[in-house]
């Protein structure tokens, strides 16, 4: 029996076996790896994936990281990044900007706050907070697209008005409009993008309060913006906070950056991103977005 054994242990038919395992093993690796080629694409992880027909879309609704794991052939010829940036957005009627929202060295200033009550004006800031109403000469609404972009990034807030009740106070300004005049109140509508797969408006203003009385319309501008439409401002929009009574101008929408085409070059590596959250006190701004977007099939 002893013998036998030692026979089948170095005989032919096992030196054969042992070949034809070895031929199965590497057919497969080489199977394995022939399908892993992804072409010209490019590739990468980060943020909530969604896909719309040939795109993949990264939604940061929170800082986080991009991570390229391959980079395009060639991001002239429509392989690179579409991106769209909001920052968040001011608060209404209190000292409390947005943050400011970054990815790859471009960014999104924070929305300006809405003056809070007479002689406390608002803030500059992606688009401009607006002014408080006044028993005196209203206040101006504040300046927007303080990054000094090209295009600009937002507006102004609306000024406030003076001189007996009600005090109407301005709208805050969007990525698409200046706040209001105080006859209304209204924020400034956002702007759209159809990055995330849809046309969604992001960006808006938020609508002032006053005093003494209450003015047709104070509604939140097209995008999140903050008003009697919608008395919180919506978190991923980048839109300015409510005024909300108390003589209080509307919050300024976070800064509105974006390219509308798929040309953005990006090389293998890891992208830090920043989301911008709203100003927090009083009536809080909505927190901003970061959207990037490439062909990948």
């Amino acid at each position: 029996m002893r013998e036998l054994k030692n026979k089948l242990t170095t005989g032919k038919n096992t030196k054969n076996t042992q070949s034809r395992k070895g031929k199965i093993f590497g057919y497969q690796v080489l199977g394995f790896g022939s399908g892993g080629d992804s072409g010209p694409w490019m590739e990468a992880t980060g943020g909530t994936i969604t896909e719309s027909g040939d795109y993949k879309v990264h939604t940061f609704t929170a800082s986080g990281d991009f991570i390229v794991s391959k980079a395009p052939d060639d991001a002239s010829a429509g392989q690179g990044v579409r991106y769209l940036i909001v920052a968040g957005g001011g608060s209404g009627g209190a000292n409390a900007a947005g943050g400011t929202s970054t990815w790859n060295s471009t960014s999104g200033s924070g929305g300006g706050y809405g003056a809070a009550h007479e002689g406390a004006p608002g803030s500059s800031g992606g688009s401009g907070g607006g002014g408080a109403g006044s028993g005196h000469p209203g206040q101006g609404g504040m300046p927007g697209n303080s990054g000094a972009y090209s295009p600009p990034e937002g507006n102004p807030g609306g000024p406030g008005g003076g001189h007996g009740v009600p005090r109407y106070t301005g709208g805050g300004g969007g990525a698409n409009e200046s706040g209001n005049t105080p006859t209304t109140v209204d924020g400034g509508d956002g702007s759209q993008s159809d990055i995330p797969g849809s046309a969604t408006y992001y960006a808006g203003g938020g609508a002032g309060g006053d005093h003494g009385g209450a003015p047709k319309s104070k509604t939140g501008g097209e995008g999140g913006g903050g008003g009697s439409n919608n008395p919180t401002a919506t978190d991923g929009l980048g839109g300015g906070g409510y005024g909300d009574g108390h003589n209080s101008g509307g919050g300024g929408a976070g800064g509105f950056r974006h390219v509308t085409t798929y040309v953005t070059p990006v090389t293998k590596q890891t992208y830090p991103v920043t989301v911008g959250s709203g100003g927090p006190a009083f009536s809080p701004g909505g927190d901003g977005t970061v959207i990037l977007s490439y062909k990948f099939q």
